[in-house]
């Protein structure tokens, strides 16, 4: 049987953020393999940058990412909170631990450094779900 590991939806600035989340059904399938996915000329707005991290959420296949630069930090911030989701221990448990790429193609082309920290993160699988936790739950006590 055929597995998709790439999806290429590039050069296509008409799908909006809806169209985004409605990729979560495939992004979220424990049957997911897809390790890349590539929407760059998209022009990822605040939207749709939201979109596509709640699609991801729960995804443990995508491993590299690349889209176009988000037009603000907020948009930015919603992959920190996809990377590391702080709001509780379970949240933080649950984030996504496998992608450890997002490519930029836009005009600054660099990733902020509070997600390039959680992307190395992710580079050490074993246990970054507890480092994750350790890091932002100092008070959790492991007795």
């Amino acid at each position: 049987s055929s597995v998709l590991r790439e999806l290429d939806l590039s050069d296509n600035p008409y799908i909006t953020a809806d169209g985004l989340r409605s990729l979560s059904t495939l992004l979220q399938s424990e049957s997911c393999c897809l390790e890349v996915l590539r929407l760059h000329n998209m022009d990822i707005t605040d939207e749709k940058a939201y979109a596509l991290a709640d699609a991801l959420v729960g995804n443990t296949s995508l491993e590299k990412l690349v889209i176009n630069e988000p037009t603000s930090s907020s948009g930015w911030s919603a992959f920190s909170r996809l990377l590391c989701n702080t709001s509780t221990i379970s949240n933080t448990h649950c984030s996504n631990h496998t992608l450890t790429q997002i490519h930029c193609h836009g005009y600054g082309e660099e990733v902020p450094r509070s997600v390039e920290r959680y992307l190395e993160m992710n580079k050490y699988q074993e246990h970054v779900a507890t480092t994750k936790i350790l890091m932002h739950h100092p008070v959790f006590n492991m007795e």
